[in-house]
């Protein structure tokens, strides 16, 4: 997520970059200069190179060249602060991705977790720290208790990798991809979407890195009228509860004909939970 918000204003930094430099283009040449008179009037002067010490004065039939100068002078310190403010804003991006990356522990969450990470066991019992380390902090979330849902499970019985009984043979994929790329999961853990209704997504899973949490469902019976119908009032009542594709909720589904891709939940995996 941080690293995502520096992203968004070296984007935003790089626009005013290319505003200013489009600008700079129609400017012309030189700078304008100033000199308040007994602090009444100001008059400006036109330097049209290095040379030209005081410039030639501009009066008032040259308001179109004031003002183009103006705009100059200004486009030049907008290009100067953006780029200033870009080359920051890199330079902690990069230093914030190589402390999440574990090259670096340098970062901001990484030297506050470390503060709790580095005291004894038998004193780690005895504080609520501000920032757990990852690990710890997914083992925590992972913990948390809940009542799942009710519904009885058919008979035969569908077991993941880690024993965690489920309802279809695509969700034992999901939970085991889950399982392999280390994502923390909670199976069918309830969640009220407010004024709608209660739900049980199949899996609430955890970006250890980002602490992130997604809701994921897979909607696996596509061509089925009812199932259909059924699995698009789903995804509306989530999206009326904030719960958006791509954002905090992630989909998959498969039909008899099209059956669940790995392939698509390993890149599901790797784009929001890595």
């Amino acid at each position: 997520m941080i690293a995502q918000a520096f992203s968004n204003e070296i984007r935003r930094l790089d626009q005013a970059i290319e505003w200013a430099q489009a600008g700079l283009k129609k400017a012309p040449k030189g700078r304008l200069l100033t000199e308040r008179q007994r602090g009444m009037y100001t008059r400006y002067f036109w330097r049209k190179d290095a040379r030209d010490k005081k410039g030639t004065y501009l009066g008032k039939g040259d308001e179109a060249t004031i003002k183009a100068l103006g705009q100059k002078d200004y486009e030049l310190r907008l290009l100067k602060a953006a780029t200033a403010e870009k080359a920051r804003l890199e330079k902690l991006l990069a230093s914030y991705e190589k402390g999440s990356s574990g090259e670096n522990d340098e970062s901001c969450e990484a030297a506050l977790a470390q503060v709790y990470d580095t005291l004894p066991a038998d004193r780690k019992h005895l504080v609520n720290p501000y920032i757990l380390p990852d690990q710890e902090y997914a083992q925590k979330w992972a913990q948390q208790e809940y009542v799942p849902n009710g519904h009885a499970f058919s008979m035969g019985g569908l077991f993941t990798s880690k024993g965690q009984r489920v309802r279809s043979k695509s969700e034992v994929i999901i939970a085991n991809l889950l399982d392999e790329s280390g994502v923390p999961y909670l199976y069918e853990k309830p969640l009220y979407l407010g004024g709608y209704s209660s739900v049980y997504p199949d899996f609430t899973v955890l970006n250890t890195r980002t602490r992130e949490e997604y809701v994921w469902e897979h909607l696996g019976g596509m061509d089925d009228p009812d199932y259909c119908h059924k699995a698009l009032e789903k995804l509306n009542d989530y999206a009326l509860a904030g719960y958006l594709p791509g954002k905090n909720l992630l989909v998959t589904q498969e039909s008899a004909s099209v059956p669940l891709d790995t392939r698509v939940v390993s890149a599901i995996i790797q784009q929001y939970l890595k």
